[in-house]
């Protein structure tokens, strides 16, 4: 009996060590995640647009993470196996059930004899639970990057201008008063180049027409409302994704569960995200191959449920606020009496008194800024206070009128 127990000792104690190597990776992930994500940061983008980007990626980066270290280190599958079975043979068929799919059929019904109609049952997801949501964080991080990148080409670095805006809140008076000159200076040499009032070099056609769309003066808000767009369409697609690759029917999911509880009843997670399963293996002994059907527990199916309804309930939420800030954004960037009117309440909070000049101010909005000048400077006040905007557009103004 010593020489049997001794090598299971061991490999015990490797596996220790194995899981606390996963617990230890696991918890230094998790806590970078925390740390990187929910601090309030210096963006170029809006607030809603971070929900998405940063939250949403964060959340679902959390639920991978945590996924991966219960399949590591947790028990992900049980099965219930006869008894003449050694520890090695239990083993070898919790591994085999667990990579191999198995199915469900409740305890009020039979199991079916044809194997077909087994595999019509099959749960196929509970493995690749971890590389879905980190599917689904890559898509709520693609339209980031289509700005980031669209946004390289530009003459103007938004982030650059949010820092020194942010940077100028916490100075002292003199020196606020020096950043906000610099800011409005790189705004104004910026409106130069892209209305070619300087030279320029001559490139390609290529390039010709590449600077032609950048310094379009829509370009920034063309861009910008495209990204509102593709984060509304990721929110939506993500149900159908989900649904097909669960194939559970996970678009009703958060009204089942929502029915069930204003009803008093018990959720349907067993249907769902079972917990009890089966699995039928073949076995060969000697000149013999045996079918086996064990019952299995899927303990992960516990977490799964709790996380794609937090995941349904996000969605929900990602779709209602995306799709009204995008109408938002088109209604406001598109309408010229709203550009005009944000414009105009900055400058006379400086000299109401005498400002009379609408339709210099409207030149100022129109032709001057044009709309892409108005959303860089909604994005710094966006991101940093009214105060640096107020300053900030009294500059530009007076260097307007100088010309």
């Amino acid at each position: 009996m010593s020489d049997d127990s001794e090598p299971d000792t061991e490999e015990e104690e490797e596996e220790e060590k194995h899981h606390k190597a996963a617990w230890l990776i696991g918890a230094e992930l998790f806590r970078r995640i925390v740390v990187n994500s929910f601090k309030i940061p210096v963006t170029d983008d809006s607030r809603i647009y971070q929900i998405n980007c940063r939250y949403f990626v964060a959340i679902l980066a959390i639920f991978a993470v945590g996924t991966s270290i219960r399949h590591v280190v947790g028990v992900s599958i049980k099965c219930w196996c006869p008894a003449e079975l050694r520890r090695f043979q239990v083993e070898y068929v919790d591994s085999y059930c667990w990579v191999s799919n198995t199915y469900y059929v409740p305890f009020q019904g039979s199991i079916p004899q044809n194997p077909i109609d087994r595999e019509q049952e099959e749960i196929p997801y509970y493995q690749w639970v971890p590389i879905i949501l980190i599917f689904q964080t890559f898509f709520f991080f693609f339209p980031r990057w289509i700005w980031k990148t669209c946004c390289y080409y530009s003459d103007i670095k938004i982030k650059e201008l949010v820092n020194k805006a942010d940077q100028a809140m916490y100075s002292a008076p003199n020196v606020q008063s020096h950043i906000i000159k610099n800011l409005a200076h790189t705004v104004d040499r910026w409106i130069e180049i892209r209305d070619f009032k300087t030279s320029r070099v001559k490139s390609s056609i290529v390039k010709e027409k590449l600077n032609n769309i950048v310094n379009s003066g829509n370009y920034f808000t063309v861009l910008f409302l495209f990204v509102g767009v593709l984060y509304s369409v990721n929110s939506i697609l993500q149900f159908y994704f989900l649904d097909a690759v669960l194939k559970n029917d996970f678009r009703t999911m958060g009204i089942d569960f929502i029915s069930k509880v204003l009803k008093n009843e018990e959720g349907n997670s067993m249907v769902r995200f079972p917990r009890i399963t089966f699995c039928d293996l073949l076995i060969r002994q000697m000149a013999n191959v045996q079918r086996w059907t064990v019952q299995c527990s899927l303990p992960i199916n516990l977490f799964n449920e709790k996380i794609f309804l937090i995941i349904w309930f996000m969605l929900i939420i990602g779709c209602a606020v995306n799709i009204l800030y995008m109408i938002y954004n088109i209604y406001s960037f598109f309408i010229s009496a709203w550009r005009y009117e944000h414009i105009k309440k900055y400058l006379m909070l400086n000299h109401p008194e005498n400002f009379r000049e609408n339709n210099q101010c409207r030149k100022f909005v129109e032709k001057y800024l044009k709309t892409d000048g108005v959303l860089v400077i909604w994005l710094l006040g966006h991101n940093s206070s009214d105060i640096i905007v107020m300053e900030l557009i009294q500059e530009l103004w007076t260097k307007y009128r100088r010309i």
